[in-house]
């Protein structure tokens, strides 16, 4: 039995928790479980096990559990597809604990880029230096993390203060404007490990952590959550020394309590000279992170979405949003503490010294905007602007207006005075900012919304369309940085020579025909 179907009972349970439905599910379907094993074990011959299924009585308690077990499948989809926003499907909680996306990484073009990968390596190998690193590299990314809803940011909530304190020292470096790739954690994720957007992945790829490895590296991933998810850890490939998730955590902590990550950041060994890579990941603002109460600092406050969502009136829609805003900033609160204590812990032990400390996220979180709630519906700029926060004593950000997730491996090996591999997308920080930078982002939804956005030091342009069955419809333009709510679409206001020129753009990267 694969590991993913031996944790897949944990992952059920924590979904259980916002979708509270998906756990019914899960009992009729053990019910109906131990009623076809009962007849499978028992001592009757199938002659026997035949005619009793036909017997009436059992006939007709087989009959209910089925017909129990298809009503709360369908109550499911139609939760699912409510709960954030009538028009959009959310995957069913309960079937979708089995999906992985074993076949989305391996189309012609993905094969393309492992085998520029496989000539790169060739290349990249003579190029390295050969000096025995000792500069440890922590990585941070902490689960749904918007950049407006943190305190260090401008934002008029205390949420932050850990982050605050890292703030007032000389190495502590930000980029002013950041972007997510997608608004969805698979693309969030390997779109950093990788330098790649996520019509580029593929597994074997060339990543970050493979360089690392190859430079010297031991490499440690200490994540809360499943990340088999999606066949996450599939990409993640194999230069991992050591992997801990959360389907490893002890029974008394579930999946997404970032208490796990703690416990595993204590039982590491004193730095020992060789460096390290280490990979933190944290759930606490994710709406399936568990927050403790110590951390509820602002009422009323929620993580719950119910059933329905078009069946709430006004009055109890700007309930809902109070009540989930204020549950996220509450996350919020317990990820800065939990930041705090990770770096606490890995000062103590050596590890912060010499270093380099790159704190993101893998993409935001809709909280009503646009009329969404969660995330991987859109790319506006609550879903896809992150902070990047960069702490290192020698090596300095010159490009801190504009950078996106693929820029954070360039930027992290060009720290360590190592070659970057030809075939990453993204661009060091470390070089110097260049204006009118085109960045490609997308949805990973069946119904894609694809965008282009183009930054210069007077406007952010981005250019989204939906894209369904290869065609392209409903181009909306808007400008971030006049309007950073997005509310104003430009389209038809806005030079058509580079409205043109940016959907062409949009066009030539994902392989479009207009």
């Amino acid at each position: 039995m694969s590991d993913f179907m031996i944790h897949l009972p944990k992952q059920i349970w924590s979904m259980s928790k916002v979708h509270e439905i998906s756990l019914l599910l899960v009992v009729f379907f053990v019910l109906l479980s131990f009623q076809l094993i009962y007849l499978l074990f028992s001592k009757l011959s199938l002659a026997q096990r035949i005619d009793v299924l036909l017997l009436p009585k059992y006939k007709f308690k087989t009959l209910v559990y089925f017909s129990i077990f298809g009503m709360l499948f369908v109550w499911t989809v139609a939760f699912s597809y409510q709960r954030t926003n009538p028009k959009n499907w959310i995957n069913e909680p309960f079937f979708s604990a089995f999906s992985e996306n074993t076949s989305e990484f391996v189309s012609v073009k993905n094969n393309a880029e492992v085998l520029k990968d496989g000539l790169q390596r060739a290349e990249i190998l003579k190029d390295i230096n050969k000096q025995i690193p000792s500069k440890n590299i922590i990585l941070i990314i902490v689960d749904a993390l918007r950049s407006d809803r943190l305190s260090v940011n401008g934002y008029e909530r205390k949420t932050t203060p850990n982050l605050e304190v890292l703030a007032s020292k000389k190495d502590f470096q930000r980029v002013a404007n950041f972007t997510s790739s997608c608004s969805d954690s698979v693309c969030g994720i390997y779109s950093i490990l990788s330098s790649r957007r996520y019509n580029e992945f593929a597994y074997g790829l060339l990543d970050l952590t493979e360089m690392l490895k190859l430079i010297g590296y031991q490499t440690k991933f200490i994540l809360s959550s499943n990340h088999r998810f999606k066949s996450l850890k599939k990409l993640y490939g194999n230069s991992i020394d050591d992997y801990y998730d959360g389907t490893y955590f002890p029974n008394s902590i579930t999946l997404n309590n970032d208490d796990g990550v703690i416990n595993k950041l204590k039982e590491l060994e004193d730095f020992s000279g060789q460096a390290n890579f280490i990979y933190i990941h944290l759930m606490s603002t994710h709406l399936l992170g568990t927050v403790k109460n110590e951390f509820q600092v602002f009422s009323p406050h929620s993580k719950h979405t119910p059933a329905l969502m078009s069946d709430l009136n006004k009055k109890a829609m700007a309930l809902y949003v109070e009540k989930i805003s204020n549950g996220y900033d509450n996350g919020v609160i317990q990820a800065d503490y939990y930041i705090g204590k990770s770096l606490n812990i890995l000062r103590k032990k050596g590890y912060l010294d010499d270093s380099v400390v790159v704190i993101t996220s893998d993409h935001g979180e809709s909280m009503g905007e646009h009329g969404h709630f969660t995330h991987t519906f859109t790319l506006y700029n609550e879903e896809i602007s992150i902070p990047f926060f960069f702490l290192s004593n020698d090596c300095q950000l010159l490009n801190s207006s504009y950078g996106t997730q693929i820029d954070v491996a360039p930027t992290i090996l060009d720290c360590l005075e190592q070659p970057i591999p030809s075939t990453w997308k993204g661009r060091s920080l470390l070089k110097p900012y260049q204006p009118n930078r085109l960045t490609f982002h997308q949805t990973v939804r069946n119904n894609k919304v694809i965008m282009v956005i183009e930054e210069s030091s007077e406007h952010m342009y981005k250019l989204m369309a939906d894209l369904h069955h290869e065609k392209l419809n409903n181009f909306r333009l808007y400008d971030a940085y006049s309007d950073p709510f997005e509310s104003k679409n430009l389209i038809d206001d806005v030079d058509s020579t580079k409205v043109n020129y940016l959907k062409n753009k949009l066009l030539e990267h994902f392989d479009l025909v207009d």
